[in-house]
C-alpha cells in the first residue's frame, strides 16, 4: 500500500531533506522542535513501512509512505528490522532529560515500540523515582543542570550495580572516538538518533531476567 501526501510549500534543499526525519532536527530555530516528521517516521517504521521524500525548493514536497499488505489471513509480518524484534521485549524504563522536546520525543519513541516509560526532567527527580519503581533500564541525558548524566549513572550503579544505563548525548561520536565513557555507563547513544538506533541500544544492554517483569 502506498500513501502520498504533498504540499505546495517552500520545499527543501537536498541537505535538509536528507536530515528531515532525524529527531530534533529543525530549520525553524527556537520555534521548532523537530518532532513532527520524526514521530511520523517512527509510526511508519513500527508498521514495517518506509518513508521517501521528494522535494524541490520553491515547488513543495511529496512524502511517500509504503506499507506491506497483509494476505487477509491475519498473518503477522516478520522482518529483520530491530524495531520489530524489540516489540515483544517490553521493559520498564526510567528516562531522564532536562529538555522538554527531547524528553517527549524519546518517550514517544519508546512507548511506540511497547515499553513502559517513566519520564523525568532532572537527575534529582530520577533518583527520587528510581527506588520506587522496578526498572529494567535507565536512559539519561548527559548535560543537565544540577545533576548531570554522569552523576545519575553513578548513583544508579551504586544502588543497583546490575542496572543497565544508557547515556544520550550530542557529543556521543566525539566520546566514542576519544574513548571517553563514564565508568557507570554501559552504552552511549549519539543525539540525534533514530528509533532503530535507540531500540538497538536497548537490545545491547539486555538487563536479563533479574529485572524482567
Amino acid at each position: 500500500m502506498v500513501i502520498e501526501v504533498a504540499d505546495t510549500g517552500v520545499g527543501m534543499t537536498d541537505a535538509v531533506r536528507l536530515r528531515s526525519l532525524e529527531p530534533f532536527f529543525t530549520t525553524k530555530g527556537e520555534e521548532g522542535t523537530g518532532l513532527g516528521l520524526a514521530v511520523v517516521h517512527g509510526v511508519v517504521q513500527r508498521h514495517n513501512g518506509t518513508v521517501d521524500i521528494r522535494s524541490e525548493v520553491g515547488q513543495g514536497s511529496t512524502f511517500i509512505m509504503k506499507f506491506p499488505i497483509a494476505d487477509g489471513q491475519n498473518t503477522e509480518i516478520k522482518g529483520d528490522d530491530p524495531v520489530e524484534e524489540q516489540v515483544a521485549a517490553r521493559k520498564r524504563i526510567l528516562l531522564v532529560d532536562d529538555g522538554e522536546a527531547p524528553l517527549r520525543i524519546t518517550d514517544e519513541m519508546l512507548r511506540e515500540v511497547g515499553h513502559d516509560v517513566v519520564a523525568v526532567r532532572s537527575g534529582i527527580e530520577a533518583l527520587e523515582r528510581f527506588p520506587t519503581g522496578e526498572f529494567d533500564v535507565v536512559i539519561t541525558d548527559r548535560a543537565m543542570p544540577g545533576m548531570n548524566g554522569d552523576d545519575v549513572a553513578a548513583a544508579v550503579k551504586k544502588a543497583d550495580p546490575d542496572m543497565p544505563v544508557i547515556m544520550l548525548t550530542g557529543f556521543g561520536a566525539m566520546m566514542e572516538f576519544s574513548g571517553e565513557q563514564p565508568e557507570s555507563v554501559d552504552l552511549i547513544v549519539s543525539k540525534p538518533f533514530t528509533m532503530a538506533e535507540l531500540v538497538e541500544a536497548l537490545s545491547k544492554v539486555d538487563p536479563g531476567a533479574a529485572h524482567a517483569e
